[in-house]
């Protein structure tokens, strides 16, 4: 769900106005695409607050908690490159990366809000759903957002091939082990 959500708004939602997209230079879709980056990035980020903030024991807790540290420092780079290859002036690239950082908090609050409300088996079936929509949110980011682009440009393959490789091997590690 968390995969489809994030590939509707960015690939029919956002891009689907293919009238508003025609009528812009090439400059000007190059700007609007870190705004667009910043708000998946914020929705992905909002929701893998709420599913931290639903886990109802220590143990999902810190596992989720793991999971997110893990991957917000790629995220918040990835997003702080977008906005720099975008000419965005230095301002509002704090302005962003500000906001963009109460995205988790804001998630995490709302998530054990909704945690507190709910009890018994409806608080496990939407703690199970908000922890798959943050799954597959991060799975589009990292293998169409990030890494499609990445291996665009022929420069370092066999590395960005590794790095990516030992990524996803330390959260297969990390998934089994705790």
């Amino acid at each position: 769900m968390g995969f489809l959500f994030v590939l509707f708004l960015e690939k029919v939602l956002v891009k689907g106005h293919s009238a508003i997209a025609a009528s812009l230079g090439k400059t000007q879709k190059r700007n609007i695409y870190p705004y667009m980056l910043t708000f998946i990035l914020s929705i992905h980020s909002i929701i893998a607050g709420f599913a931290l903030g639903t886990e109802d024991t220590i143990g999902l807790s810190i596992v989720t908690f793991i999971a997110l540290i893990s991957h917000k420092w790629s995220a918040a780079f990835a997003l702080g490159v977008s906005l720099i290859k975008g000419n965005i002036k230095k301002t509002t690239i704090k302005k962003i990366l500000f906001l963009f950082s109460f995205a988790t908090p804001i998630g995490i609050v709302l998530g054990t809000g909704l945690s507190a409300i709910l009890t018994g088996k409806s608080e496990e079936i939407t703690e199970g759903i908000f922890d798959a929509v943050a799954a597959g949110t991060f799975l589009y980011i990292a293998i169409i957002s990030i890494l499609s682009k990445e291996f665009k440009s022929g420069e370092d393959r066999t590395l960005k091939f590794l790095f990516s490789s030992m990524g996803l091997g330390l959260m297969a590690v990390l998934a089994i082990w705790l």
